[in-house]
């Protein structure tokens, strides 16, 4: 046990939420010890019962989970809500997750509502695409498409990959908002770089229409593929149907497969 390791141990097993804290992460990360979620939640729960919220938050989510501890939604809620109410973002959009699901506490739109709003004005990208779609459904809160916009690019600025999709998907079908298929590709693209198959297949249908973008068989063809060897039936009968001449096919495939292989 290096120096370090042996200080933070005696600082925790003498009452430092701090040192606790920091011990938990580490078993929990394996840094410098064997991996141990047991020694971890066993820190952790030290250090949430004396107020530190990262370590309630830690030690919920290995309740939701079931690592180091039996899971238990209920535990897990308690934990994540104290650690909300201290102001923690990820807790406060985890407590929400858990109303907007209904586990280990009874369903709850509107607290749910009320914790994403919390976390998404404290910048928490999942609160605030969870919120656009709350706003774009009418779910839990009264239906606001201005709103909804509002949140998801938001959410889209800081990369979250659903929020980009559907604010590709609002400027496409101009939902609240003036058709706009230049917005639409861009947001499409972003989201499709990031893995987003429903997305890949919409973005290789832009490209063969030419909508918001140059018309190009070669990338929708790209695209098709890519989003078919992630399984969407959709682009695997696009693809069947797309004619290229041979010297295209081959450019579509090379850049395809480069994309593949780089993701």
């Amino acid at each position: 046990m290096n120096v370090e390791l042996v200080r933070l141990h005696r600082d925790a097993e003498r009452g430092d939420r701090s040192a606790q804290t920091v011990l938990g992460i580490t078993y929990q990360n394996g840094e410098s010890v064997e991996q141990d979620y047991v020694r971890a939640a066993f820190w952790f729960e030290k250090a949430a019962l004396q107020g530190q919220s990262i370590s309630a938050h830690q030690l919920a989510y290995f309740y939701a989970t079931g690592q180091g501890v039996n899971q238990d939604y209920q535990r897990a809620a308690y934990w994540w809500e104290r650690s909300a109410k201290a102001g923690l973002a990820a807790a406060q959009t985890n407590l929400a997750l858990l109303y907007d699901e209904g586990k280990g506490l009874a369903r709850d739109e509107t607290r749910a509502i009320f914790w994403y709003e919390k976390a998404a004005a404290q910048g928490e990208v999942d609160a605030q695409a969870n919120l656009g779609a709350k706003y774009e459904a009418g779910t839990g809160v009264q239906q606001d498409l201005a709103k909804a916009l509002f949140w998801y690019e938001k959410a889209a600025i800081q990369g979250q990959a659903l929020a980009q999709a559907n604010l590709g998907r609002i400027y496409a079908t101009a939902r609240g908002v003036p058709q706009d298929y230049k917005q639409a590709a861009f947001w499409y693209e972003k989201s499709a770089a990031q893995g987003y198959v429903l997305v890949q297949t919409k973005l290789g249908v832009m490209y063969f229409l030419g909508q918001g973008v140059k018309k190009n068989i070669v990338e929708a063809h790209k695209w098709f593929y890519i989003a078919s060897a992630n399984g969407d039936e959709m682009a695997k009968q696009h693809l069947n149907n797309l004619a290229l001449q041979p010297a295209d096919r081959a450019e579509a495939l090379k850049r395809a497969k480069d994309w593949l292989k780089s993701h």
